[in-house]
């Protein structure tokens, strides 16, 4: 039966980076996350090493062209810095969310989004596996 679903619904499937996409907005909104009053912050950044450089510039272009990261002319900035994967060739991008989490407001109940999108399969016979393909960038 799983083979039979993946061989109907292939294009359905994201079998790499540059097959993501993003949802639609007019079908999914775009969620505002409550903050405090506070001030605007740039930090400073990390420096790259050179030995890894370039491999860090592919990665951000390419999240660039997946749409994961855009353009922003934002006043926010965070620091962030690399780390090899448990593969000990590849390189993740963690970011530091120190100070966000101190202007977050916490949100003890369930997310809006959560309750909305169980409301999209109310009556609706659903496949277990919802994602074949784990991004790191939820």
């Amino acid at each position: 039966m799983i083979y039979w679903l993946i061989e109907q619904q292939n294009k359905a499937f994201t079998w790499n980076d540059l097959e993501k996409g993003k949802f639609k907005e007019e079908f999914f909104s775009a969620i505002e996350i409550p903050m405090v009053v506070h001030v605007l912050w740039v930090e400073h950044l990390f420096r790259i090493p050179f030995a890894i450089y370039k491999e860090v510039c592919s990665i951000i272009k390419m999240k660039l062209d997946t749409r994961v990261y855009e353009f922003s002319n934002l006043s926010y900035r965070l620091r962030w810095f690399c780390i090899i994967k448990k593969d000990r060739k590849s390189l993740r991008i963690v970011y530091s969310l120190k100070l966000l989490n101190r202007v977050t407001i916490v949100y003890l109940r369930l997310s809006p989004a959560t309750e909305e999108l169980a409301m999209h399969f109310v009556k609706r016979a659903c496949n277990k596996i919802l994602d074949l393909y784990m991004g790191y960038n939820k």
